[in-house]
């Protein structure tokens, strides 16, 4: 799977997946890179830039649908490029924490999960030879985490014209054995990541990609390409300098990464777009239904142009019926009369994707709003000071989400019972008045 610089007409990405199979297809279709029945469309390239899976109830459907899109493709001159997240290196690590419990339930069970990913099973066999750790396409590096420049280095100093294909081919001939062995894969000793990550001059001698295969923590673990968050949480100044540098390796123009997951659910963009961090929280396995962020970044190789797509929670649109069917967008609603087509416009799900460049960041968005009131363009807003940021929390666990309705409802109800408390208090004036006053109504918005 060697990487190339040249690129076709259009190159999309989609980030973290998440076990959303639904949102994938949506995204997919909207896009125009597959038919309304499911089959790959079109000369376009495809990245999907890791974390298919685990969180959501769809891993596998997700996982075999790309793979069959990535067999399609070539006919009619488009790609299809897996990269492997830290989900991924997970599962192959045996560690299955993350799976959803009816995704894991009607496949037999942890057991059977086990032999799927296996190394010679039908899953993780395929997972080791058909993704790979970085690609080089439009100018720009994808990979799922980021490639810290000194990592990068190690492979160009042998041959930097192959650094793509030979950090793919370390990674790949690691990934070749079995859980027990991946165990410890990322465990990171510090004093071999000090001396790694020392200034040159310090090692001049150093073989590095040696070095490596007898510390494999600093490629699978927190400093390496699936787990790395420097690239989001470090300031500006740390950011863009070690960037520069990791460009420069790989010649190109930008990275863009997943893992990160941004709380907005917009495209996070640093280093006056040279670095974009496109996880957007597509699952709903994360945010719960309807509160997903589905996104797709698309990059024009011959501009270098970058646009974020944006489209409402598939969940929200399934439930426009029309004609006794279920509409996923306006032309499904056409002229029908009353409230089918007002819906569709309360949905605010485009027929169209309308763009609005913005020039602070070079970056253009093409986003489909959601709202009742307004169905003009959003831009997306300029880079931001991390400082006011929201942190990013990288294990967002599902339950963790699950709970935030139910702490919101908690407190509101406990805010009601305190006011009508002290409303009683004043009124009443008494503990023998408190005991004779009526029985309330249960306020509806917290029942």
């Amino acid at each position: 799977m060697a990487s190339s610089k040249a690129g076709p007409s259009k190159v999309f990405s989609i980030g973290d997946l998440h076990g959303d199979h639904d949102a994938l297809l949506d995204i997919l279709e909207r896009l125009g890179l597959i038919t309304p029945g499911g089959t790959w469309s079109g000369s376009a390239t495809l990245v999907q830039t890791g974390d298919q899976i685990d969180r959501g109830s769809g891993s596998l459907k997700i996982f075999e649908t790309l793979v069959r899109l990535q067999e399609e493709a070539p006919r009619s001159g488009g790609r299809v490029i897996l990269l492997w997240g830290n989900h991924e290196i997970m599962h192959m690590q045996g560690a299955f924490d993350y799976v959803h419990p009816d995704e894991l339930a009607s496949h037999g069970g942890v057991l059977a999960w086990q032999h799927l990913w296996a190394e010679n099973g039908s899953v993780g066999s395929r997972v080791r030879e058909r993704m790979q750790a970085v690609a080089v396409v439009a100018d720009t590096l994808f990979v799922h985490a980021g490639v810290l420049p000194q990592l990068g280095n190690a492979f160009r100093s042998t041959s930097a014209a192959n650094v793509v294909e030979l950090l793919n081919g370390w990674v790949r001939m690691h990934l070749r054995a079995d859980a027990a062995s991946l165990k410890y894969v990322g465990e990171l000793d510090e004093r071999a990541q000090a001396t790694f990550f020392a200034d040159e001059s310090v090692h001049p001698s150093m073989d590095r990609i040696a070095f490596l295969a007898n510390h494999t923590g600093l490629i699978f673990g927190s400093t390496g390409p699936f787990w790395c968050h420097t690239f989001g949480s470090g300031s500006d100044r740390e950011v863009c300098g070690l960037l520069n540098k990791t460009l420069s390796i790989f010649g190109v123009a930008r990275m863009v990464v997943g893992h990160m997951p941004q709380q907005d659910g917009r495209m996070r963009i640093r280093c006056d777009g040279r670095l974009i961090l496109g996880d957007t929280l597509i699952s709903a396995g994360i945010t719960g239904a309807g509160m997903n962020h589905p996104s797709a970044l698309e990059i024009n190789p011959q501009s270098g142009k970058t646009v974020a797509h944006y489209f409402p929670p598939l969940k929200q649109a399934e439930k426009v019926s029309c004609g006794g069917h279920f509409a996923r967008n306006c032309l499904d609603c056409g002229n029908e009369p009353g409230w089918c087509n007002g819906m569709c416009k309360w949905l605010g799900d485009r027929c169209s994707l309308a763009q609005a460049p913005l020039p602070e960041s070079g970056l253009q968005v093409a986003l489909l709003t959601v709202t009742r009131t307004t169905h003009a363009i959003q831009p997306l807003q300029p880079e931001r000071n991390a400082r006011v940021l929201a942190k990013n929390v990288h294990s967002i666990t599902p339950r963790a989400w699950s709970l935030q309705p139910e702490l919101v409802v908690l407190a509101a109800f406990a805010a009601g019972q305190l006011l009508i408390a002290w409303i009683i208090l004043r009124n009443m004036g008494s503990k023998a008045m408190l005991r004779r006053r009526p029985k309330r109504a249960c306020c509806p918005c917290v029942c």
